[in-house]
């Protein structure tokens, strides 16, 4: 019980030696070739340790324990207690490396699962880091997804971050504001759909009613007394315009009507912001003592939409 291995050994040889059937002095001499290999097992591991071959050491120790499936009893169990703390220190070493490493979020869980299981006082405080690795992986990634408006991703990355620091004000603080950017965001879009769909009836109604504006119209004599009527339009529609159509009507300076007429403009289709314009001569009008008045009464046309 006070590690003096090689003593106890030779104690318990000579016990076995003395006359009579001393089973229990046999059986312990075996038990002491066992405990001297595995406190040889023990020096092994943390020899590897110091050469950060962790995964060597722990196969070492599990070798070590192996060999006390056979026995029981307060020795056993304190050898068993010096494995058990040989393991721990060697996989809190292994976890402090990979944890030095940058390691990515799945890397992180299976981290914080592991030190989760080991009771020495330096776990707590590996496991509280690796903690807060995972809050500052979890708040900066959804971030990014927060700020691309990206509100379901960021949601799910606090959420399952949560999982693993249910306490942490930072991520809840988090939460919420993606809850209250994301209604924000909701409402905005809303209306803008509205907008979209007001400006769209009103670019309707334009395009319908109001999608062609008179620039000019006038009417000319020509030297064999024609009269020439001429003019120009121009689209204020949002979307192409064709086969537009002008009706205008000549009278006296008085009102009286001289003529009524339909003119196509060219050319047949306008778009936005062009200019389109018209002519029509007309022959045998007669002699007019003044210059006649042309006015446009109706212009028509056709949309694709």
């Amino acid at each position: 019980m006070e590690d003096e291995l090689h003593t106890a050994r030779d104690l318990f040889a000579q016990a076995a030696e003395l006359p009579g059937d001393f089973h229990q002095a046999e059986i312990s001499l075996d038990f002491m070739d066992i405990a001297l290999d595995i406190d040889h097992s023990l020096k092994k591991a943390e020899s590897l340790l110091e050469k950060e071959k962790h995964q060597q050491a722990l196969s070492t120790l599990n070798e070590a324990e192996n060999e006390l499936k056979n026995f029981n009893g307060t020795a056993v169990n304190h050898l068993i207690e010096k494995i058990s703390t040989s393991r721990e220190s060697i996989k809190l070493a292994q976890l402090e490396k990979l944890l030095n490493s940058e390691p990515d979020m799945e890397q992180l869980k299976s981290l914080l699962w592991e030190s989760d299981e080991l009771s020495a006082g330096e776990a707590a405080e590996m496991t509280e880091s690796i903690r807060e690795k995972i809050v500052s992986y979890t708040f900066s990634h959804a971030s990014e997804q927060l700020n691309s408006n990206q509100f379901n991703d960021a949601q799910f990355l606090v959420e399952d971050g949560l999982k693993y620091a249910p306490d942490s004000e930072k991520l809840k603080s988090l939460k919420a504001t993606i809850e209250k950017e994301q209604t924000a965001f909701e409402n905005a879009q809303v209306q803008r759909i509205e907008q979209a769909v007001n400006t769209a009836a009103k670019d309707e109604q334009l395009n319908e009613t109001d999608a062609v504006e008179i620039l000019s119209i006038e009417v000319k004599e020509d030297n064999q007394g024609n009269l020439i009527v001429s003019g120009e339009v121009e689209s204020v529609a949002t979307i192409p315009i064709e086969t537009i159509q002008a009706e205008y009507t000549l009278s006296t300076q008085e009102g009286t009507v001289i003529l009524s007429n339909e003119v196509y403009v060219y050319p047949e289709k306008l778009f936005p912001g062009e200019v389109g314009r018209f002519e029509f001569t007309h022959f045998d009008t007669g002699q007019q003592k003044e210059a006649p008045v042309a006015e446009i009464d109706k212009v028509t046309w056709y949309t694709n939409e």
